[in-house]
């Protein structure tokens, strides 16, 4: 994923949440200008930011990369999200479903 790519998805997510640049500056840590470079393209997030920049908009890290997802990557990438599910209901319910688009996808 390019840079300004990278910086749309910052955006969205923050125009999901209602916060201004200076409302996530803040809660990153980082002034408003930076959170600007961000979604503009021309300041690169570090990737030690990453986890902070997930948690502020709620969303797990590959929110930022899942176009990019190899097939070696999915089935951790679903294991995870399955796991935190709060019981087996949720999961078995998530598994069907996963099953059903899966038949779908071959039949069609």
């Amino acid at each position: 994923m390019n840079v300004e790519d990278f910086g749309i998805r910052i955006r969205k997510a923050r125009e999901q949440l209602g916060l201004s640049q200076q409302q996530l500056g803040d809660l990153l840590g980082r002034d408003q200008v930076t959170i600007s470079g961000y979604e503009s393209g021309r300041t690169r997030v570090l990737a030690v930011d990453l986890p902070t920049l997930a948690e502020a908009f709620h969303v797990p890290i590959l929110y930022f990369f899942d176009d990019h997802l190899s097939a070696d990557d999915i089935d951790p990438v679903l294991a995870k999200e399955l796991n935190k599910l709060p019981d087996m209901q949720y999961k078995r319910i998530a598994l069907k479903l996963i099953r059903a688009v899966a038949e779908e996808a071959t039949e069609s």
